[in-house]
This record gives C-alpha cells, sequence and structure tokens, in this order.
C-alpha cells in the first residue's frame, strides 16, 4: 500500500481508474491524498508526475524486547570486586 499525494488540489475528490473508485481526501495539514493498494494504479498515479507523487509508506518501527532465554542477567557492581 502506497500514498498518492494530489497537487494543485485542496478538496476531496474521487477518480475511476482501473474500475476502481478512489477517493482522495485533505488531511488535518491539508494535503490531498489516497491510499492506494492497486500496483498498477499506483504505476498510473507516478507517470503523471505533475499531478501525483506516490509515496511508499513504511512499517512502523517497533523495539523488540530482548528475549528472557538469551539475556544476560544485569551485573551488580559489587559482582566486578568478587571477581577480582
Amino acid at each position: 500500500m502506497a500514498k498518492v499525494i494530489a497537487f494543485r488540489r485542496s478538496a476531496a475528490f474521487a477518480v475511476t481508474l482501473l474500475g476502481l473508485s478512489i477517493a482522495f481526501k485533505p488531511d488535518d495539514d491539508g494535503v490531498v491524498s489516497a491510499e492506494v493498494t492497486h500496483g498498477e494504479a499506483l504505476d498510473r498515479f507516478a507517470a503523471i508526475a505533475s499531478d501525483y507523487r506516490v509515496v511508499a509508506e513504511t512499517p512502523a518501527v517497533v523495539k523488540a524486547e530482548p528475549d528472557p532465554a538469551t539475556a544476560q542477567p544485569k551485573s551488580k557492581a559489587g559482582d566486578a570486586k568478587k571477581a577480582s
């Protein structure tokens, strides 16, 4: 899925492309865009660079928790003295 941004637009509108109805609408910042999943439709929008820009979506970064089975225990300040 990718976001398609429509330039020179300020209000909601729909585009019928390849039998699909793609609804564009402004966000809180006034950027008019639509979420598009159809690959050929994305290619068509990308080909009209003067009016549309295809922006690839990136997955959210999730911080992974360490695996408790392989995680090493935290050392205590006194542990270093005991080892010497």
